[in-house]
């Protein structure tokens, strides 16, 4: 058995730069008379395969989310402006979901697919969607770190 060991870690713009335009943020929008509130509802990753844009994000996320309301996009891109007040209508969106609903169980693993001017829009503004469609060779970055195939 080990000890515990206190870790320090410093989060900064070398950690999180190469990630910010690829992530996104979702909000649920709740109405209290003329007072509209936000709440966070998960986080996604930008993607895309050939012509298929979308947000790659995990099923539990989307099974709270209903399949016609307005969502935000909260993005916390390295480029200024940031875009902050993104709104997508999920009616407009295809739901590709690989999980069995049961919590902890995996995969847990979904695609919403937007419509292609909502990823344009949203490209506009800074947004970066990983290709999926790209080669990429892996490989560990020291001998004595594993990877899986």
């Amino acid at each position: 058995m080990t000890a515990n060991q206190e870790v320090k870690v410093t989060i900064d713009a070398s950690f999180t730069q190469s990630v910010c335009d690829y992530s996104v943020g979702f909000l649920r929008f709740k109405r209290d008379g003329k007072m509209e509130t936000a709440e966070p509802a998960g986080t996604g990753t930008f993607a895309k395969l050939g012509n298929a844009y979308g947000i790659l994000t995990a099923g539990h996320v989307l099974r709270e989310i209903g399949e016609k309301e307005n969502v935000g996009l909260v993005r916390f891109p390295s480029v200024r402006p940031p875009l902050q007040n993104f709104r997508l209508n999920l009616d407009h969106t295809e739901r590709l979901v690989t999980w069995n609903g049961n919590d902890c169980d995996a995969p847990d693993i979904a695609f919403l697919k937007i419509p292609e001017i909502d990823a344009r829009n949203l490209e506009a503004a800074g947004a970066v969607f990983y290709n999926l469609g790209l080669p990429r060779e892996f490989a560990a970055s020291k001998p004595e770190h594993r990877m899986s195939k």
